[in-house]
């Protein structure tokens, strides 16, 4: 009878908890993003002559990161998050190589300049399912779809100004599914949480180049292929209040993409297909905001 009683009250408890959660969760936060970034084609379809044509580095490209997260308890366990982002590119530089032999030989062309412009945006919507480990620990696993996109800017340096000023852009689109999970582990007025997410996407990517007047204007040459991301978050949060907690968190993530097609726009009308070897990149931010629940 005192197991039952036991049982009992613990699950009204645990009803009563769940009761008087929030139903409406917003998170705004401001985050410091840094991120490189790269990509390369091949001199062919087959992906040599040579292995490697053109490669594009940009690196330590920095700004203010702002993001938006707006979460609904639907039903029993389950929650709804929108999430936006907007990241501003305040600082970089790009490199851009040709070469002549394969791996990354005998260059015949090489340009450096600034990437102190840009942005990048990103939106999701996630399903989420709360399950309750223990009174201190919990796993929310969820499954969404996502975009994102990333527009690069290649710019002279003030001093070595090319005639015509150098503007080229660079602007890829990620857009597919994500996969994760949540982990929260609650001390008094401290949450630690984990976040892991994986997600696939289809690449698309569009250039305007005035690099070589031999490139088409507005659409230069364009890239697709299939990709991949990992993400791993981490955020403290602390309760200001019934209502506000404040966040501390850094999160890391990496995203490439397989091989696909290069397909160039030329002025002469011809269009030339080429080995896409794929582009990369990295990420760190660090982020500062306020979650309201009610």
């Amino acid at each position: 009878m005192k197991k039952i009683i036991a049982t009992l009250l613990f699950s009204f408890i645990h009803l009563y908890v769940l009761s008087q959660s929030p139903k409406w969760k917003i998170e705004a936060s401001i985050e410091h993003l840094s991120h490189d970034y790269n990509w390369s084609i091949a001199g062919n379809i087959e992906g040599n002559s040579p292995n490697i044509l053109s490669e594009l580095v940009w690196q330590n490209l920095k700004g203010p990161k702002i993001n938006l997260n707006i979460s609904r308890a639907i039903y029993n366990h389950f929650e709804l998050s929108f999430n936006f982002s907007q990241h501003k590119i305040k600082q970089g530089r790009f490199k851009d190589t040709d070469y002549l032999q394969n791996n990354r030989t005998d260059a015949f062309f090489k340009k450096d300049g600034l990437s102190n412009e840009g942005k990048a945006y990103n939106y999701s919507l996630l399903l989420k399912y709360e399950l309750p480990v223990s009174r201190f620990l919990k796993l929310k696993p969820y499954v969404g779809a996502t975009y994102f996109d990333k527009k690069l800017y290649m710019l002279d340096f003030p001093d070595e100004l090319t005639d015509p000023p150098l503007n080229s852009i660079y602007k890829n689109q990620w857009e597919g599914a994500v996969l994760g999970v949540e982990t929260s582990y609650q001390i008094n007025k401290v949450s630690l949480i984990l976040n892991t997410v994986a997600g696939y996407y289809n690449y698309l990517a569009e250039a305007q180049w005035n690099l070589n007047e031999k490139f088409n204007q507005p659409l230069s040459f364009k890239q697709t292929a299939n990709s991949y991301t990992f993400l791993v978050g981490f955020t403290t949060s602390y309760s200001l209040s019934k209502h506000i907690n404040m966040l501390l968190g850094m999160e890391k993530k990496y995203g490439a993409t397989y091989s696909g097609i290069d397909e160039a726009y030329l002025i002469n009308g011809v269009n030339v297909k080429t080995r896409f070897n794929g582009a990369e990149f990295n990420s760190f931010g660090a982020k500062i905001g306020l979650e309201f629940g009610f």
